[in-house]
């Protein structure tokens, strides 16, 4: 799907944000994991979420959705301990849910299988598949689509920290329900921790004990997930992002029912923009961004990495030359993000240079409008949405190519685009 955006005429307004995709997926499989049906109130139901539902419906949940509303029966075999014989997962193209919960049907299935869409079974899993084989499990492949069989045990599972801390949070889930404790043994320093705090957030909730060491995290054995009766996911930083970046570049925005206080690690993007120069105001549940004239900044963004590319978006928009240190891990998202915002940037008269050194350096000249042009989405929501955010200060329009690609994360953003722009 092709869409064409005109240049702004305005940017002064409100939208409430989306639920959190980081919670809801947290939040479902928790609940799919408990002693009791529960219910999960959501405001957004995107594309990776549904991917989440699927696979825990195929390894016997019971999960429905209605009226924002998401209802979970747990997996029938979770209480008495009854394995699943077999099943088959499929993620779509959510490495979220991918990573979640292969370990987790490592416990609760005797052989499954797991397949992926889109630039998935390009996307690694060798860490995490490494240390469930040092531990009883029967894995394919490092890429999927993966075969799985044989029995995780308790013991001590060594991976890295800095290439994903979905493998954590995954071991996170399934460890809890083996007979004997684990450890996880981070064999590099932790990046986006906040995720694993938001893990953490969702499975204090459920009751389940999980204990910081000095090189990871003890886990132990035969624990039960308690469910809450209702919860309500977060609003979603990472997707408020988006329009608060507009505030910044256009005129100004506020966005609703969002917590200043969250463990999401991507509401950094509001010192981001106070460094830029933007005027940040902060209320008990929103946050308003207002246009001001803005200077190029730098900043270490390893712990944010989806915020790159809208940040790029601004930074090219700012006096001066902007570095943002310590990128690499864009190369390996849903497309290599450091690319396909280089050349977002250069089809609207802007461009990015990657400068690698040990680690990965980006710097981004400012001008003062960017040009019209088309972009492709590479298939990538958050390409797509950054370009969005760049159109409003286009001099001519902008066409987005695969801009069904927010459908991911966000299927009403377009509507929630137009609905800030008063058009």
């Amino acid at each position: 799907m092709d869409i064409t955006l005109t240049p702004a005429k305005k940017c002064i307004n409100e939208i409430e944000a989306i639920s959190s995709k980081s919670y809801v997926h947290r939040l479902l499989i928790a609940a799919a994991l408990s002693d009791k049906a529960s219910t999960v109130r959501t405001n957004i139901l995107s594309e990776d979420m549904k991917a989440t539902i699927d696979c825990l419906n195929a390894m016997g949940a019971d999960i429905k959705v209605k009226d924002k509303i998401i209802y979970v029966n747990p997996i029938a075999g979770v209480l008495s301990g009854e394995k699943c014989e077999a099943a088959h997962l499929n993620p779509n193209e959510s490495g979220s849910t991918a990573r979640f919960l292969l370990p987790v049907a490592s416990v609760l299935c005797k052989q499954f299988t797991m397949e992926g869409h889109g630039k998935l079974p390009q996307r690694p899993f060798g860490p995490v598949c490494e240390c469930m084989r040092a531990n009883g499990a029967v894995i394919s492949s490092d890429f999927i689509p993966l075969e799985v069989s044989g029995e995780l045990r308790p013991g001590t599972y060594k991976l890295p920290g800095n290439i994903s801390s979905q493998y954590i949070t995954g071991l996170m889930y399934a460890l809890p329900m083996l007979k004997g404790n684990s450890d996880i043994m981070l064999t590099t320093e932790l990046e986006s921790k906040a995720y694993i705090d938001i893990t953490l957030d969702v499975l204090n909730m459920f009751g389940i004990r999980v204990e910081p060491t000095e090189n990871g995290y003890h886990i132990p054995g035969n624990q039960k997930y308690i469910a809450p009766d209702k919860m309500q996911a977060q609003g979603d930083w990472s997707n408020a992002a988006f329009f608060l970046c507009m505030g910044a570049i256009a005129g100004e925005i506020t966005v609703t029912e969002i917590d200043a206080t969250s463990p999401q690690g991507d509401k950094e993007i509001l010192n981001i923009l106070k460094k830029f120069g933007a005027e940040v105001t902060i209320e008990e549940t929103s946050v308003t961004v207002k246009k001001k004239e803005l200077k190029a900044i730098r900043a270490e963004v390893s712990e944010i990495p989806d915020l790159v590319p809208v940040m790029c978006v601004v930074a090219a928009l700012a006096e001066g030359t902007t570095v943002f240190e310590n990128a690499g891990r864009l190369r390996i998202k849903e497309s290599d993000r450091i690319e396909t915002t280089k050349a977002l940037l250069q089809a609207l008269g802007a461009d990015l240079r990657a400068v690698e050194d040990g680690k990965v350096n980006l710097y981004i000249d400012g001008v003062k409008e960017y040009t019209g042009g088309e972009i492709d989405s590479a298939g990538d929501h958050r390409i797509a949405m950054s370009a969005a955010v760049a159109a409003v200060r286009a001099t001519a329009p902008v066409t987005i190519h695969g801009a069904e690609a927010v459908n991911k994360s966000y299927p009403g953003f377009f509507e929630d685009y137009k609905r800030v722009l008063g058009e």
